[in-house]
């Protein structure tokens, strides 16, 4: 057999290899094509794109069928620049007039999306230049009014975050002039995650010029408290719990109430009924909403510390009120000089009485989860919150 026959044959069998090739690739691509029209039934668009890629990569082009279903997956995904893509190849193609029937509506209804979405670009493009001429006069005014209007007129706006730091720099700035407890307390208020926390909280410490002492403060409604029990030693009818200092430096001393009155240092006083009231108003409207507000961690950030209390009279008359007073806390004491209810009750006295020697005080107590105002003889020794003047 001579070369030119065997070069004959060999053309002759690559041909029957590219033929079955070919068929093989047709019957794989018309399998992609059925698969993607059951999903596109089922809404799975995706699902259904992906097939039609398949197919064009087996057959290494598209055809008007493929592409005729590729549009129609295209508009329902709401890729509209893709599918005006799929209809210009589509145009190229020579298609059945049922398919082109059924491909023409998409024309015009692609282009009026795509319409819409460059209206909808266009009118973002001109808010955005409003938003961003609102904000260079923001800039220009550069105070607490102008930054407040725009971040009025847009909340939501593309300079929210750097607004919002040119008030906290107006607020703290304000503050530093202004230097006292009230004002550094108002910008932790009103901005407990500032730049400025740190140093806002440590001028928000009030020092007692007296011993050196140090007490963090807290507003709640228009009084401002300190946070912490009053630890002044004012001598006589003032002690630390069973004597031991250790109680002070936790709990704060215990006052009788004359001592009271006057151990609070200068621009501080003990609060009055009524300004206890206006307290527990502020916190909550029941005895326990009130307890849940004022004891420590609590809501109001009062942080009441139960110090208990020292009792100045035998069992037979601590109690001269009788039960419906003060008898819960009078039946804790037993015997002269009793200390009773440390970790268990706050009692705080006011600086108010109903008669000469029955002064009222402030009860935050644990053991019944509730706070409120009652009686006591003023030579016991309670706890003291101090009120700024």
């Amino acid at each position: 057999m001579n070369s030119r026959v065997i070069s004959l044959l060999f053309i002759i069998f690559l041909t029957g290899v590219d033929n079955a090739n070919a068929q093989s690739n047709s019957m794989r691509a018309k399998a992609y094509y059925i698969e993607a029209e059951k999903h596109f039934e089922l809404k799975k668009y995706e699902e259904a794109l992906n097939s039609l890629v398949n197919v064009e990569e087996v057959l290494g082009s598209s055809n008007a069928r493929v592409l005729g279903l590729k549009v129609k997956v295209l508009y329902k995904l709401g890729k509209y620049y893709e599918a005006r893509e799929a209809l210009s190849q589509f145009s190229k193609y020579k298609a059945s007039s049922s398919l082109q029937s059924e491909i023409t509506p998409y024309v015009l209804k692609v282009d009026k999306k795509i319409s819409e979405i460059e209206e909808e670009i266009k009118r973002k493009k001109q808010k955005q230049k409003q938003e961003d001429k609102a904000w260079q006069q923001a800039l220009s005014q550069n105070n607490e009014y102008s930054y407040k209007k725009y971040l009025r007129n847009y909340p939501y706006g593309k300079y929210k975050s750097k607004a919002k730091n040119k008030l906290e720099e107006i607020l703290w700035k304000k503050t530093k002039n202004i230097n006292t407890i009230e004002a550094y307390l108002n910008y932790i208020a009103k901005t407990p995650t500032g730049a400025h926390i740190s140093e806002a909280k440590e001028n928000s410490i009030y020092t007692d010029p007296r011993d050196g002492q140090t007490y963090e403060c807290v507003v709640i409604g228009n009084q401002i408290w300190m946070a912490e029990n009053l630890n002044y030693d004012a001598g006589s009818g003032s002690w630390c719990y069973n004597d031991n200092s250790q109680n002070c430096n936790q709990y704060g001393r215990l006052y009788n109430w004359e001592t009271a009155k006057r151990a609070c240092p200068d621009g501080w006083h003990l609060p009055s009924k009524r300004e206890f009231e206006t307290l527990l108003d502020n916190v909550g409207s029941s005895m326990h909403q009130r307890y849940l507000a004022l004891k420590k961690d609590g809501s109001s950030g009062f942080s009441a510390f139960f110090g208990g209390g020292r009792s100045n009279a035998s069992r037979s008359d601590a109690n001269p009120f009788g039960e419906g007073m003060v008898g819960s806390i009078a039946n804790s004491f037993v015997g002269d000089n009793f200390f009773g209810s440390l970790g268990k009750k706050g009692n705080y006295w006011s600086s108010s009485e109903v008669s000469s020697g029955h002064p009222w005080y402030l009860s935050i107590n644990s053991e019944d989860g509730k706070a409120g105002i009652t009686l006591m003889v003023d030579n016991w020794g309670f706890s003291v919150r101090c009120l700024q003047d």
